[in-house]
């Protein structure tokens, strides 16, 4: 066979891994590896599917000889050109070529090649030798991705009869003379008359005395006379003989086709009255008596007839067929074959149903076609209407045949129908089952982001594919693809109207194709103006479109719209890695189960399918295609990120679990004030993150600063390493020098920089410092922009409601009516109540919720997207804030702020004030925790920690950390941020962990606090418990382990290696010698040569004596012998038998067959 190419659908899978290793590498990360690293999983595995396997040999079982119009079963079955059976078994489409006097389906037959035949309806459109062969097989692997084809040369034909037509009784009489008929004639004609059924036992006996009485005269019962044979000449000539002409009846005939009908019908008819006939045609004689057999030879010389003339001119009756049709001559009379002949009894009438709509339809069981008795009603007369079929005995020893009956009764289903495929239901719909909830599921969840409509979304999808499917019956794929464009235009224009004008009145079409290649390098759906609005009018287009090609059948195309739907959303970064690997395994199940869609195809390969797919599970989690860092697969814990990426991502906070720090000199500050360094804001709360929404925009002129009181201060920002932030005290207004030129604003109020400042780049940026004392805050009141409310007081409609009913306890407990001494109470509460800890490991669900009922510990990212939840359930409108704390003090109004500085905080929004300051993470433990990692930086000797003005004076004790404080990492080199913009956050780049640390992951339940730093560890035993991805990802190896083992048999061999060398139950003499001689024969299968097909024991033996077997295995062999054919053997020679196979088996055993030496 050739070698594995590739189809259509595996050239996508490898266009697909094409661009999404480029788009990892350009402007994603990991949600695109989990769909690059799966499908090249797939494609790896379905090459060597296809390269392990043989080309078979085939054998084909042909249908019965039959007549024009009829329909049979072909099946082909396939093994080993060598001994044994075909080893492994594949998936293959066969294709058996037929010739032009044949129909069979037009598609070819999938079947398992080595576990079943392939099995096709073919019907008979032409008499004579029809031939099959040769049989094209194309293998493919389980998700259809390769193909290997090979072709059989194997050969086969069968015989078409011609379609014979009644004769009716009145032409037949004329034959023969009444007086010469004997009694088997006189019974048929009295059958109608008697009272006993048809086939009544008996009729031989009772017949004649059961007529009724008054109709006719019954004579005795008469013996049989003996009747002279009828001899009948046929031939074909005139114009157009051997040409095909187009009949009144629409089919291709030509006049050698009608007198083989004439000609046969006429025999037929006369053989089953009980008398003899002589048939001569051009091609040949025969003289037939009547049964069974002459019926055979009538019918295999029509079939075999070709056109001509013969000289019998003595005949009876002579047939002449020319190009009009053919004629019966008796004497000088001539009557058209047409004319005389009623319906079809067996061959092809009109309107019939194509084999392809019976390809898989149960054989004719011989009971379509009616019975009519001859001399009764429906007898004909010359003209007159055609009688009723009759059903009989034909050719082969009396087996029944009945005409095609035109019924669809087996009607072959569409492509991808299974129930006629023996599996009853659709399992590819659970794979686009699978891929269709991932991208509908983060859809939902940018809809639950918002806080709203997400039943509403939900509701709009199941109609929109209850709609797809319900006109998949009615309109074509076309127009179903129209359709789904329109629909997609329509909803963007919904969409486009119910944005508010001011931003319609940007938009152009640069804009739009700017906002596409940003929606497709990682600018989150989030993002966009009313994304909730956004998810409510696209979210139902994909679901129609997945609908409709469920409703056709189209399921691997269902699942290609539902993975290209998923894609999308990998490409803006809405979907994680783990949806985005349930979505591919979904795409993958929906092929694989397609390829499978055959009768017992899941059986013999739903072990291969299983394997493959756990393997595509398993790559994705322990394997990454981007640099150290951009990537956190689960499972496998490769390291801890910072929360100082996230200050440098444009879009996302994601929240991980446990972290480190990175103390290495990020910005040198002069500032006439000491505060967090504002970097920026996130509003929308995703429940497991953040995101900020909106859009930026040039700064025109400086901003006009937070309402009430404010102190307008400069300050200076130097960038030791290059950085794209711009840390400055809240809130900057203003920004003035080089950097000015490229400076934006944010809808949060935030000023960002187009460009990042290269190393040594100073910036001046102008800040108005919010300067509100408490009472003013006190009696701020609740009168919010209705905006501001809406946007900054949203949570997800997930978040359970025990958050806000435990904000409200803590709220009444400490008598705080005002929304500021609410946000002091919140804050004292968490600072109080919860410790300083990097290593904690991401809680499932709500991080709000997790961390205030099931968390006892964390860092600031845990406190601040805590505290802001909080504040919102209670209609306070809050942000998560980001940026730096204000590092190290290095002289008058100087500070060196490093990496482990960064930070997260929370702002609330008073009126008449703008956003205040709030910090819920306790700060003596965290600032325990900087110091400790800075002193062990500087004492390693690690570059990048200082500055000039802050290195410590030669001789300074070193900085020894407190006990209990958290042991942070000693690893210095930061973990980059997503390249698409998500930040991989596991809290404060200030707040650290040390990589190798045994908390990581382990379950925040059971944790018992560090004296100072609250560093989490596990109780008792100190064993870490593990998370639910290291669990799953040794679940999946465990699946790939047995389905591996059971598909290549390990199991089954090992069973079979341990019973050939350890004793065993015994059983009767007989028995035992028996087995013993197949355990025998196994070993020397692998070792020599499996004995073949119709070789004696005795034979197999003798033939591998030649090659040094040892004669123990003779003696084996004569105990085998008597037990299977004497059955005189005795137990101890049994036993021998057993003791002699097993010292064989151990003495072939590796390194402990020298210990037999």
């Amino acid at each position: 066979m050739p070698s594995p190419t590739l189809t259509r659908r595996g050239r996508v899978v490898v266009a697909v891994c094409v661009v999404g290793v480029g788009m990892a590498l350009a402007a994603s990360g990991r949600s695109i590896e989990a769909v690059v690293l799966p499908s090249a999983v797939a494609l790896a595995a379905g090459y060597v599917q296809l390269a392990r396997i043989e080309e078979p040999a085939a054998r084909r079982s042909l249908p019965p000889e039959g007549f024009v119009g009829e329909t049979g079963e072909v099946r082909l079955s396939f093994h080993s050109r060598g001994a044994g059976e075909l080893s492994p078994t594949y998936v293959a489409d066969v294709a058996d070529a037929l010739d032009d006097g044949l129909e069979g389906p037009t598609e070819p037959v999938r079947t398992s090649v080595g576990d079943a035949p392939a099995t096709y309806r073919v019907r008979y459109l032409r008499r004579g030798e029809r031939e099959f062969g040769p049989v094209t097989v194309t293998a493919s692997d389980v998700f259809g991705l390769f193909e290997r084809q090979a072709v059989i040369e194997s050969f086969d034909a069968t015989l078409a009869y011609p379609a014979c037509r009644e004769i009716p009784t009145w032409f037949r009489r004329a034959l023969y003379a009444d007086d010469a008929v004997g009694a088997s004639r006189r019974r048929e004609e009295f059958d109608r008359l008697r009272e006993y059924a048809r086939g009544d036992p008996l009729r031989d006996v009772h017949w004649p005395a059961t007529a009724k009485h008054g109709e006719i005269v019954v004579k005795a019962f008469a013996a049989e006379t003996e009747r002279g044979r009828v001899a009948i000449a046929g031939e074909a000539g005139g114009e157009g003989a051997g040409t095909a002409r187009e009949t009144e009846r629409g089919s291709d005939r030509n006049p050698a086709d009608d007198l083989a009908s004439a000609a046969a019908s006429l025999a037929l008819a006369l053989l089953d009255d009980g008398v003899p006939v002589d048939l001569t045609l051009p091609n040949g004689e025969v003289s037939a008596d009547p049964g069974a057999r002459g019926r055979r030879a009538v019918l295999e010389l029509a079939a075999r007839t070709r056109p001509g003339t013969v000289g019998d001119d003595e005949a009876d009756v002579r047939v002449v067929a020319d190009e009009r049709g053919a004629r019966y001559r008796v004497g000088d009379r001539a009557v058209a074959f047409d004319e005389v002949a009623g319906a079809t009894v067996r061959g092809a009438g009109d309107g019939e149903t194509s084999v392809d709509e019976a390809a898989t339809g149960p054989p004719d069981d011989g009971s379509g076609a009616a019975v009519a008795d001859d001399g009764g009603a429906g007898e004909t007369a010359p003209g007159g209407a055609p009688s009723a079929d009759r059903s009989e005995v034909i050719a082969d020893e009396g087996r029944r045949s009945a005409a095609w009956s035109g019924s669809d009764e087996g009607r072959a289903p569409a492509d991808g129908d299974l129930a006629a495929a023996g599996g009853g239901r659709r399992p590819p719909v659970l794979g686009v089952a699978v891929g269709h909830a991932a991208y509908l599921s983060v859809f939902l969840a940018a809809t639950d982001g918002r806080g709203r409509r997400r039943r509403g979304a939900r509701r709009r999808s199941r109609v929109a594919g209850a709609a797809g499917f319900l006109l998949a019956r009615y309109v074509g794929e076309r127009a179903a693809l129209r359709l789904t464009v329109v629909l997609f235009a329509a909803t963007l224009a919904g969409y486009y109207f119910a944005i508010p004008e001011s931003q319609r009145a940007l938009f152009s079409v640069r804009r739009v194709a700017i906002d596409v290649v940003s929606l497709l390098t990682g600018l989150s759906i989030l993002r966009l103006a009313l994304a909730d609005v956004w998810v409510l009018a696209v979210a139902p287009v994909p679901t129609f479109l997945v609908g409709y090609l469920v409703g056709r059948g189209r399921h691997v195309a269902a699942a290609g719209a539902a993975g290209g739907t998923l894609a999308f959303l990998v490409l803006t970064g809405d979907a994680g890695g783990t949806t985005t690997l349930v979505g591919v395994v979904g795409v993958a199940l929906a092929a694989g189960l397609s390829t499978l869609s055959m009768p017992g195809g899941i059986r013999d390969h739903g072990d291969t399918l299983a394997a493959v797919l756990a393997a595509m599970v398993l790559v994705s989690a322990t394997l990454t295609l981007l640099p150290a860092g951009a990537a956190q697969p689960w499972g496998i814990d490769r390291g801890t990120p910072t929360l100082e990426s996230s200050i440098e991502a444009d879009d996302e906070v994601e929240v991980v679990g446990p972290t480190r720090l990175s103390p290495e000199v990020r910005y040198t500050i002069e500032s006439p004030v000491a505060a967090n360094w504002h970097a920026g804001a996130y509003d929308t709360y995703t429940g497991d993150g953040w995101v900020r929404s909106g859009e930026q925009s040039p700064l025109d002129g400086p901003l006009d600063g937070p309402p009430g009181n404010a102190t307008r201060v400069n300050v200076t920002i130097t960038a030791e390493t290059e950085s794209p932030s711009l840390p400055a005290p809240w809130q900057a207004v203003d920004v003035r020098g080089p950097a000015a030129q490229t400076a934006r604003v944010d809808e949060h109020g935030t000023l960002r920089l187009a460009e990042p400042l290269g190393a040594g780049e100073s910036v001046t940026v102008e800040s108005r410092v919010p300067d509100a004392d408490p009472a003013a805050l006190r009696s701020a009141g609740t009168d919010y922009d209705p905006a501001i409310e809406e946007r900054y007081t949203q949570l997800p409609e997930s978040t359970p409601d025990r958050v806000g009913e435990r904000t409200e306890e803590i709220i009444a407990a400490s008598n705080a009516e005002t929304p500021y001494d609410r946000a002091v109470a919140i804050e004292r509460y968490l600072r109080e109540e919860y410790e300083y800890s990097l290593t904690v490991r991401k809680p499932d669900g709500d991080v709000a919720d997790a961390f205030l009922f099931e968390m006892d510990a964390g860092y600031c990212v845990y406190f601040a997207t805590t505290m802001t939840a909080m504040l919102r359930s209670q209609g306070i409108p809050a942000q998560f804030v980001t940026g730096y704390s204000e590092g190290e003090r290095i002289g008058e109004d100087r500070y060196v702020v490093r990496g482990q500085d960064a930070h997260a905080w929370v702002k609330a929004y008073f009126p008449g004030h703008g956003w205040v300051t709030f910090d819920p993470t306790p700060a003596a433990e965290r600032e325990e925790t900087r110091t400790a990692r800075l002193a062990d930086a500087r004492a390693a000797g690690d570059e990048d920690v200082d500055v000039p003005a802050s290195e410590p004076a030669r001789g300074a004790p070193s900085i020894v950390p407190e006990a209990g404080v958290n042991d942070p990492s000693s690893t210095t080199a930061d973990v980059p941020n997503d390249s698409n913009g998500t930040a991989a956050t596991g809290g404060d780049a200030a707040d650290a962990a040390a990589p190798g640390d045994t908390a990581v992951g382990a379950r925040q339940e059971g944790l018992t606090r560090g004296a100072v730093g609250g560093e989490a560890r596990p109780s008792g035993d100190g064993s870490p418990i593990p998370s639910r991805e290291t669990v799953a990802y040794w679940l999946v190896a465990a699946v790939i382990g047995v389905t591996g083992a059971r598909r290549f048999g390990v199991g089954r061999r090992a069973r079979r290696a341990a019973r050939l060398r350890l004793p065993w139950v015994s059983s009767d003499p007989a028995t035992d010698a028996r087995r013993a001689f197949a355990d025998l024969e196994y070993l020397l299968g692998r070792r020599y040569r499996e004995r073949r097909a119709g070789e004696t024991p005795r034979a197999y033996l003798d033939a591998l004596r030649l090659r040094g077997l040892d004669e123990r295995a003779l003696a084996v062999g004569e105990t085998y012998e008597r037990a299977t054919y004497a059955g005189t053997v005795t137990r101890a020679e049994a036993d021998e038998a057993r003791r002699t196979v097993r010292r064989l088996a151990l003495e072939a055993t590796p390194v402990l067959g020298r210990l037999f030496d």
